[in-house]
């Protein structure tokens, strides 16, 4: 620790984090060994600083969305202290921030959950159905 903790005023708090690695096409094609990119522990504050949400950053630059980018079957454990105010709540939010395409994940599954829906209450049984088709 770089300073004695005041426990008084102060909680000291241990944050274990994993964060998966990955390269580009581009870093595959250029020859040379790939050393993988990961992500990094990061943290933000809400309800002015009264909560603190730790996540694990992306290890993919923005200069690289939209290309393809392979997953390596290596992880980064991390392991790291902190001081916060004793009123201070914390979280950790798995997923870091919400992306495009978690966002159209969302709605595709509520899609589905309401087509699901509507299809089960417009339904007729199936007694209703045979005697419809066999009147024809």
């Amino acid at each position: 620790m770089s300073r004695p903790v005041d426990f008084s005023q102060e909680k000291l708090l241990h944050v274990g984090w994993r964060a998966v690695g990955c390269y580009s096409e581009e870093m595959k094609a250029s020859g040379t060994p790939v050393t993988p990119l990961f992500g990094a522990l990061g943290y933000y504050t809400r309800h002015g600083g009264q909560d603190v949400v730790f996540y694990v950053e992306s290890p993919v630059p923005g200069s690289l969305f939209g290309t393809v980018v392979h997953q390596v079957f290596e992880q980064r454990i991390g392991s790291e202290w902190f001081t916060v105010p004793q009123n201070v709540r914390m979280a950790y939010d798995e997923y870091g921030s919400p992306t495009g395409s978690d966002v159209v994940m969302a709605l595709l599954l509520f899609l589905t959950v309401v087509l699901v829906i509507v299809a089960a209450l417009t339904a007729r049984p199936w007694s209703e159905s045979a005697a419809a088709l066999e009147a024809d």
